[in-house]
């Protein structure tokens, strides 16, 4: 990546009116959490299991069939357990100093947490869920449940990397074992889910509809319009952050 290329993007940056970003699993990648690789980072809440059943990645393990929900919540409890506790990416940082003083909008497929902590929820959209959450695996009703404290206990109880029975969530209106409310054949597009699909379409109608643009869903519309950046993110939103601070758009 030229540094004339990073030029190009501070002042798109700068002169932008809005900015709509789509923050997928590259931006944790970035911070060192990688759920598709194992890195040091998840390693360090995960490696008995990563040791025990010798999975290629943190989401293997979340996504295989387990001979018991005692077995399986043992590994969501750490791995929810994880996502409570690991650091804010620093990646994450820099890109809410960049988007600072800007109208902006992040749509966010990653269930980690990250986004949450640094961005309000008013201009954040969760479209695959979020770990810390609970919901009903039926589900049996429109709500889901923050999870940390009952992470926290769980995580205690911990023994031989099962959990046991009695701290196994369930539903308190139908009994059935909770899920994370993470995109997969239970997911609740509910009303909280419903509210953030709203939030994003009510910035795109703000900033296209309204303004006259001509709403599109070719790629053919973006010749002449994209910028291509290849690197590492983590540096890249660092050095971007470091120019737009250098010229006062953003604090340091």
């Amino acid at each position: 990546m030229t540094e004339q290329v990073l030029d190009q993007l501070a002042e798109k940056v700068e002169i932008a009116d809005a900015i709509l970003i789509g923050a997928g699993s590259g931006l944790s990648s970035a911070a060192g959490y990688n759920h598709y690789h194992w890195m040091p980072a998840l390693d360090s809440y995960l490696r008995e299991f990563r040791e025990y059943y010798r999975f290629a990645s943190p989401f293997a393990d979340f996504y295989y069939c387990y001979s018991s929900p005692e077995q399986q919540w043992a590994y969501y409890t750490r791995y929810i357990y994880s996502m409570w506790h690991l650091p804010t990416g620093q990646p994450y940082l820099d890109l809410r100093a960049v988007l600072a003083g800007k109208d902006y909008f992040v749509l966010t497929t990653n269930v980690d947490g990250q986004c949450e902590r640094v961005f309000p929820q008013k201009r954040l959209c969760a479209y695959q869920g979020n770990m810390g959450y609970f919901q009903c695996s039926q589900p049996c009703h429109d709500r889901i449940y923050e999870n940390r404290d009952a992470v926290e206990a769980m995580n205690r109880a911990l023994g031989d990397m099962v959990l046991p029975s009695s701290l196994i969530p369930r539903c308190p209106e139908c009994g059935r074992i909770m899920v994370p409310w993470v995109r997969d054949d239970t997911f609740l597009e509910g009303t909280a889910w419903q509210e953030g699909v709203a939030r994003y379409q009510a910035f795109l109608r703000h900033w296209l509809m309204e303004r006259n643009h001509k709403p599109s869903h070719a790629p053919e519309h973006l010749k002449g319009k994209s910028l291509y950046l290849q690197g590492d993110l983590a540096e890249i939103l660092s050095r971007l952050r470091q120019k737009l601070c250098r010229i006062g758009c953003v604090p340091e």
